[in-house]
């Protein structure tokens, strides 16, 4: 008997070292080749504490598992109301805007300005208006908007500088002089000469200029145009 004990005493180290590898062995066979378990938890976020797991359990767990954990996020009654509740002071302000169409300010156009020459002659009457051929031109009032004013202007040169000449627009398609047109000089001083506000007819006529000396001495014409202004 005592033999007995005595040979168990002197292999008991050995029996002590052959149950500690058996377990590293099974160890290392879980480790390798066993299959880790997904661990998921039910956890009610508006709840904490009725999980009874603080956040760095949670936090563990999940760090432990190769797969993500589920969470079940939900928003109760109570979470709705709190939602309510903060939004309610938001208004939306509604604005209404009238939907009226801007008419643009009329401008009004700036005046504009024609002149119609005649040209340039010397000449002399024969005791009454006398036509100077060479000074004529067609004009068509109907190309002309809105006419403001119409006036005759020369420039005129008496060389013998004794007399006093008349000058006036004549209207070769009616057969007569334009009123208003006339213009009176005298003197040896050119002068331009400005009739007041004519009138002319409509259409297209044929207008001559004719002048009449006082001692049916030559004159000269330097210009003579007609100045048409519109709006």
């Amino acid at each position: 008997m005592n033999s007995f004990w005595d040979s168990l005493k002197s292999n008991l180290i050995y029996v002590f070292l052959g149950i500690l590898a058996l377990n590293v062995i099974v160890l290392d066979y879980m480790v390798f080749f066993g299959k880790p378990k997904n661990v998921v938890q039910n956890i009610n976020l508006s709840n904490p504490q009725a999980n009874n797991t603080s956040p760095s359990q949670i936090q563990t767990t999940a760090s432990n598992n190769s797969q993500p954990v589920a969470a079940a996020v939900s928003c109760p009654n109570s979470c709705m109301a709190a939602i309510k509740t903060a939004t309610e002071s938001l208004k939306l302000t509604q604005t209404v805007v009238n939907n009226t169409t801007t008419q643009p300010a009329p401008v009004a156009s700036a005046p504009q300005e024609y002149f119609i020459p005649f040209g340039t002659a010397s000449g002399a009457s024969q005791g009454s208006y006398t036509t100077l051929s060479a000074l004529q031109a067609y004009v068509n009032t109907s190309l002309y908007q809105n006419v403001q004013s119409i006036t005759f202007e020369v420039s005129a040169t008496i060389p013998n500088g004794n007399q006093s000449i008349s000058i006036q627009l004549y209207n070769a398609t009616g057969g007569y002089a334009i009123p208003n047109s006339q213009v009176t000089m005298s003197g040896g001083t050119p002068q331009l000469l400005i009739s007041p506000n004519i009138t002319l007819p409509s259409g297209n006529n044929l207008y001559q200029v004719q002048i009449n000396t006082q001692l049916n001495s030559s004159i000269t014409i330097d210009q003579a145009r007609l100045h048409i202004t519109t709006n």
